[in-house]
């Protein structure tokens, strides 16, 4: 566990630090989002997210599937309501729907999100005892997706939420 937990703060250090993409550059994050999870009829409509960088004054929620390679699955700006995930291949622009039990800076520790025929629930735990300047564990949590077709999949994930 403290081998994740440690991972997933050098990953979101490293998201956060990331420079803005050029637009020539667009083809090679295009290439890395289009890379899905896995080979399965779950993962294999996931894709991974580039890295994202923050504004000064923004804060972050980076969640990352928990296992070995830790790709970041979703990502979502405090001053929006919206998300960021790749589904079937495509950025996806999630559309919140619903949310309860604030964490601070917009985020909530339960949230629900609609993308096409796809609904997308948020439930996360954040550490209590920091503020969200100091930056946010998000040791646990779940990302479940369902298709109005009754197809769904809950998947496990951890994060951080930062501020810049």
């Amino acid at each position: 566990m403290k081998h994740s937990v440690a991972m997933v703060l050098m990953v979101f250090l490293a998201a956060c630090g990331a420079e803005k993409k050029a637009p020539s550059q667009s083809v090679s994050m295009a290439a890395a989002e289009s890379k899905t999870l896995g080979n399965d009829e779950v993962l294999s409509r996931i894709g991974i997210v580039a890295q994202q960088k923050l504004q000064a004054g923004e804060c972050g929620l980076f969640l990352w599937l928990r296992r070995e390679d830790a790709p970041l699955i979703y990502f979502q700006r405090s001053a929006e309501d919206a998300a960021l995930m790749i589904l079937d291949g495509q950025r996806a622009a999630l559309k919140l729907r619903s949310k309860e039990k604030l964490i601070g800076a917009s985020f909530h520790e339960q949230q629900s999100f609609l993308s096409g025929d796809m609904e997308i629930t948020l439930a996360i735990h954040a550490e209590k005892d920091k503020s969200l300047r100091q930056g946010l564990k998000v040791p646990s949590g779940t990302l479940t997706l369902r298709e109005k077709s009754g197809w769904s999949a809950s998947l496990p994930v951890a994060g951080a939420i930062g501020c810049k």
